[in-house]
Parts: C-alpha cells; sequence; structure tokens
C-alpha cells in the first residue's frame, strides 16, 4: 500500500522464521539423526564420527568392532547410546584443544563399549565437580539409567580419555552370569 518499510520488515520477519524453521530441524538432526531409524546406531555413530573429525580437522582413528551377532540396538538405548557419544565428541571439541583423538567403539552380544581419547589439555578433579559440568553429568547419568557404566578422566599420555560400557542384554536373556562392567 506503498509503505515500502513495512513490505521491508515483513520481508525480514520472514527471512527470520524460515531461518528458525531450519535452524530448529538441524538441532532435532542432531538431537536424534535419520540415520538412526533407518541405518541404526552402528551407522549412526561411524557416520558422526566422520562428520566429527570432517567438522573440525583434527587427526583421528575411528575403528569400529561389532561382532557379527550383535543386533543392532533400538529404542531409548540406541538413543541414549547415540547422545553419549555425541557429547562425548562434542566436549573434545569444546574443551580438549586437542590435535588428535581416537575413537574406539566395539561391542559383543552383551555390551557396547565406547573409547575416546585426545591428546589435549586434559581434564582435571576441578572441571568434573564443577556445578556447570551438565555434559558430564549427563552422560553419567544415561550409562547408569541402562546399568552401564561411565569413566573420564587424564588419559596415561595426556589428554582426555572417556570410556562408557553399555550392556546391550539383561542378564535374564541369557544363560550366562552377568558381565563385568
Amino acid at each position: 500500500d506503498g509503505r515500502p518499510e513495512l513490505v521491508a520488515k515483513a520481508a525480514s520477519m520472514a527471512g527470520l522464521i524460515d531461518s528458525a524453521v531450519t535452524e530448529v530441524g538441524r538441532i532435532i538432526t542432531d538431537l536424534r539423526p535419520s540415520i538412526l531409524d533407518h541405518q541404526g546406531l552402528w551407522a549412526a555413530m561411524e557416520w558422526h564420527a566422520q562428520e566429527f573429525l570432517h567438522a573440525t580437522g583434527l587427526r583421528g582413528q575411528f575403528h569400529m568392532d561389532i561382532a557379527s551377532d550383535v543386533p543392532t540396538p533400538g529404542g531409548t538405548l540406541a538413543t541414549a547410546a547415540y547422545r553419549i557419544f555425541q557429547e562425548i565428541l562434542n566436549n573434545v571439541a569444546r574443551h580438549a584443544n586437542a590435535t588428535a583423538v581416537d575413537i574406539k567403539i566395539n561391542a559383543d552380544v552383551r555390551t557396547l563399549a565406547l573409547s575416546v581419547r585426545d591428546n589435549g589439555c586434559g581434564i582435571t578433579l576441578e572441571q568434573l565437580r564443577h556445578p556447570g559440568s551438565h555434559g558430564v553429568l549427563g552422560m553419567s547419568e544415561r550409562a547408569n539409567y541402562f546399568g552401564g557404566r561411565f569413566a573420564i578422566g587424564p588419559a596415561a599420555s595426556g589428554g582426555t580419555r572417556v570410556r562408557v560400557w553399555l550392556p546391550l542384554a539383561r542378564p535374564e536373556d541369557s544363560n550366562d552370569p552377568p558381565a563385568d562392567l
């Protein structure tokens, strides 16, 4: 109606809305990528590790060893394992000041084991006890919820090492004694 400032403002608002919708979609994908539903946890973790190494430019080794008789976990266990893995790598990128990272994922019929070691500045006990270290607390709580274990501390060669063990089979699913995590 002849008021260009309103047209410009409406166009700007439309651009902001489009950006917000795109960002929400990215956040949803980051939290639970569709590859997790379509190809499973193992493919999602491999994809995330490769994306992480590419995005950060860190030198790194990625090794995955999944026994042939291990079914791909699904549901809340798959989501929790993926989110723990994602948070470990996010912490390396945000806090470690590392130049290299070693990522290992192993699974047998009973246990999923994750190990991530970086060559960065290392984590201190003070940092672990800091009330703002919600990521570490969240990873530990997720692992504990599924009967697993979470360990973080200085790596022997410097940097930080994070290890996670998650049971893939409940003791009542097997005639064998429970796995020692």
